[in-house]
C-alpha cells in the first residue's frame, strides 16, 4: 500500500446496471473510516483500461457507493465493464484501491 493508512475491501453490491442510474456499495472495513476524504470509481471495458472516473460518496460508517449516477455518456447498456474504486491522490488512504470487479451494464 502506497498511502499512510490501509484499507480493507469486504465486499461489494451491484444495487442498479441501468447505465443512466448506476448504483453500486463497496463495503470497507478500515482502522479508522474517518480518515478516508475522498474517492472514485474507475471504469473500463477491460482491467487496465479503466479510465473513465466518477466521484464517490464516502460514508464513515464502512462503505463507499455512488447512487442513482447517469452514466451514460460513457457507458454502454449490453457491454461487460469493470470496475474500482481508488482513495484520491491527497488522501492518506492514497494506493489501497480495492480489487477490480465487472458487471454487465443493463
Amino acid at each position: 500500500v502506497a498511502g499512510k493508512l490501509p484499507v480493507i475491501y469486504r465486499g461489494e453490491s451491484q444495487v442498479s446496471l441501468d447505465v443512466t442510474s448506476i448504483s453500486l456499495i463497496l463495503w470497507i472495513n478500515e482502522i479508522t473510516p474517518a480518515d478516508l476524504d475522498a474517492g472514485k470509481f474507475y471504469f473500463g471495458t477491460s482491467k487496465t483500461n479503466l479510465i473513465h472516473s466518477h466521484v464517490a460518496d464516502i460514508h464513515v460508517d464502512g462503505y463507499v457507493r455512488l447512487t442513482d449516477v447517469d452514466l451514460s455518456a460513457f457507458l454502454t447498456a449490453g457491454k461487460k465493464y469493470y470496475y474500482q474504486f481508488r482513495p484520491d491522490s491527497g488522501d492518506d488512504c492514497v494506493g489501497a484501491d480495492s480489487g477490480i470487479y465487472n458487471f454487465l451494464a443493463a
